[in-house]
C-alpha cells in the first residue's frame, strides 16, 4: 500500500512540477490569456484596465484597453480649448473588437469630422465608451461614471435593435443585469444581480474579483505580440 502511494505520489508530483514548468516558461515568453472583463460593482462588468492580447473570434485582432478598462486611446480630462467633444455609448459593435482601432466606426468619424468645412479650425475629438454585452441601461450607467466628465458636446448611442430591446426588459430576456424598474412616474435601478449566487461566484465570496493579472512579465517594444484570448462571439447579448 505504502509503496503504491508512493509510486502515484511521486507521478502527481511529476506531473504538478512540469505544468508549473510549462506556466512559467508561457508567462516568461508573454504569452497568455488576460481577462479582458472583471466584475465591477454598480455596471454589473467593465473592462480591465491596460489588458492587452489577441482577441481571436470572427477575426485575430491586437488589442489593447486604456486605463479605464475601455477600447480607446487614453484621452485627458480636461477638455482642450476649440475642440469638439463627442462621446460615443454602445455594445460591441462600438468596442470593435474585430477590427484594428482605426477602422472603428467613432475612429473613422473622428477622423471625416476633422475635415469637416463647417468645424473651422475647432479640432475633433471622439471618445469611446462602450462595453461588449452591454444594453443601454448599462450604457448609460457607463456614460454616468466615465463620459460626462469629459464634458462632451454630443453623447452619440448606437442602439442595436437586434437585441437592445430585450436587454432592458426581464418579459424579454431575464439575465443578471441591471434594469430600470417603472416606480410611479419615475424609474428605479433595480441591481439585484449583484445579490446573485452566479455574480457572487464571480466575484469571489469575499468580494475580489477572480482575475488573473493580465501583464505579470510585459512584452519588450520590440517582440512581437504573442498573448492570445479566445474573443468568443463578440456579439453577445
Amino acid at each position: 500500500m505504502r509503496s503504491r502511494f508512493i509510486r502515484y505520489g511521486g507521478r502527481f508530483a511529476a506531473l504538478g512540477l512540469g505544468l508549473f514548468m510549462a506556466e512559467l516558461l508561457l508567462r516568461l515568453a508573454g504569452v497568455s490569456y488576460p481577462a479582458w472583463d472583471r466584475p465591477t460593482k454598480g455596471l454589473r462588468e467593465w473592462g480591465v484596465p491596460h489588458a492587452v492580447g489577441w482577441a481571436v473570434g470572427e477575426t485575430r485582432t491586437y488589442l489593447k484597453l486604456n486605463a479605464e478598462g475601455i477600447r480607446d486611446i487614453d484621452h485627458a480630462v480636461a477638455k482642450p480649448a476649440n475642440t469638439l467633444r463627442v462621446v460615443v455609448v454602445g455594445d460591441s459593435y462600438v468596442a470593435a473588437f474585430e477590427v484594428e482601432l482605426e477602422e472603428a466606426f467613432w475612429s473613422v468619424m473622428e477622423r471625416n469630422l476633422a475635415t469637416c468645412p463647417a468645424l473651422g479650425d475647432r479640432s475633433v475629438e471622439v471618445i469611446n465608451i462602450s462595453k461588449r454585452g452591454y444594453g443601454t441601461v448599462e450604457e448609460l450607467l457607463a456614460l454616468r461614471r466615465f463620459g460626462f466628465k469629459y464634458d462632451p458636446d454630443h453623447v452619440v448611442l448606437a442602439f442595436l435593435t437586434g437585441n437592445d430591446f430585450r436587454n432592458n426588459s426581464r418579459a424579454l430576456k431575464a439575465s443578471n443585469r441591471p434594469y430600470f424598474d417603472r416606480d410611479g412616474d419615475s424609474l428605479r435601478l433595480d441591481e439585484s444581480y449583484a445579490d446573485s449566487a452566479e455574480f457572487k461566484r464571480w466575484t469571489g465570496w469575499q468580494g475580489k474579483p477572480l482575475v488573473w493579472p493580465v501583464a505579470a512579465f510585459p512584452i519588450p517594444a520590440s517582440d512581437s505580440p504573442s498573448q492570445t484570448t479566445d474573443q468568443g462571439d463578440s456579439r453577445r447579448a
